[in-house]
């Protein structure tokens, strides 16, 4: 082998070495990238795991309140129905009251007064019997009477009931109807609140794929450097394989020249009788006994 072979494997090392360097390097830049890319993916999913913890939340809030909604529109209803049970009876008490609304005007006490005198005075008067009876059917009469005005103060005690607990009753229904309205409210905002925090979450959820398919596309890449890298080393280690042949070789011709020198020199100075050095004569002896081997 010559020395431009020798130059061209240096060449050529020199070249696969720079290049298994920016490989290295483009691997280094890769996997910085992917650490980023991962500690960011990371991050995301920390996000949507608090996201969802606060969506497990909300659903316990909007269960309780629809919980809330369901019971005051079902107490709603039952007052609504006493309330038609009320008014039903109250119109009944309204027509009893219209026959007995003359006798409001008579006194009470006036007619116990009158009973009273009259039997007073069946004890206390001689009379015959049918002016006793006549008195007497008088204040059977008046008794009627009585009996009829105390019935209809009762009904109008029962109408101002009826009417305080029908006004009582339509004052507890607005006002169911109102924390209804403003639990349906927030059960709006609550569902609306939810529903943002699961497009959040749907957008993150998007922003992860996105990041986990350019992390496999740079550790594909990665992979890729890696076998680039591997066959770079074959090569190289092919290279220094026969640089260093090429290199023994040249050392075993150089020997042998050298040899093959003071092998001559040893020959010519035997012929002459001069001495022979120690070096010349293992050239020599190493001569002979190739041959003798040889022989």
């Amino acid at each position: 082998m010559s020395e431009v072979d020798e130059q061209t494997i240096l060449s050529k090392i020199d070249e696969i070495r720079q290049l298994l360097k920016d490989l290295i390097g483009q691997k280094l830049e890769l996997i910085d990238k992917i650490k980023i890319l991962k500690n960011k993916r990371r991050e995301l999913i920390d996000r949507i795991k608090m996201l969802r913890e606060e969506v497990r939340k909300i659903n316990n809030i909007i269960n309780n309140l629809k919980t809330q909604r369901d019971e005051l529109a079902k107490h709603r209803k039952d007052l609504g129905n006493k309330l038609k049970e009320l008014i039903t009876k109250l119109n009944e008490k309204k027509r009893v009251m219209q026959n007995l609304q003359p006798h409001l005007r008579i006194s009470i006490s006036s007619i116990k007064r009158k009973i009273d005198k009259l039997e007073w005075k069946i004890i206390t008067t001689p009379m015959d019997i049918e002016k006793e009876n006549e008195i007497i059917k008088e204040i059977a009469r008046l008794e009627r009477m009585l009996n009829s005005v105390q019935a209809a103060r009762q009904v109008k005690q029962e109408l101002i009931e009826f009417r305080a607990e029908i006004a009582r009753l339509r004052v507890e229904i607005s006002d169911i109807i109102k924390e209804l309205k403003e639990i349906r409210n927030r059960i709006r905002d609550t569902v609306t609140r939810k529903q943002s925090l699961k497009n959040e979450m749907n957008k993150l959820s998007n922003e992860i794929d996105k990041l986990s398919e350019e992390i496999k596309k740079l550790q594909e890449r990665i992979d890729e450097i890696n076998k680039e890298i591997d066959i770079k080393k074959i090569e190289l280690r092919d290279l220094y394989t026969k640089l260093s042949e090429i290199r023994s070789m040249r050392r075993r011709a150089k020997e042998e020249a050298i040899l093959k020198e003071i092998k001559k020199r040893a020959e010519n100075k035997l012929r002459i009788g001069e001495r022979l050095t120690l070096e010349e004569l293992k050239a020599l002896y190493g001569v002979l006994e190739d041959e003798e081997e040889q022989k």
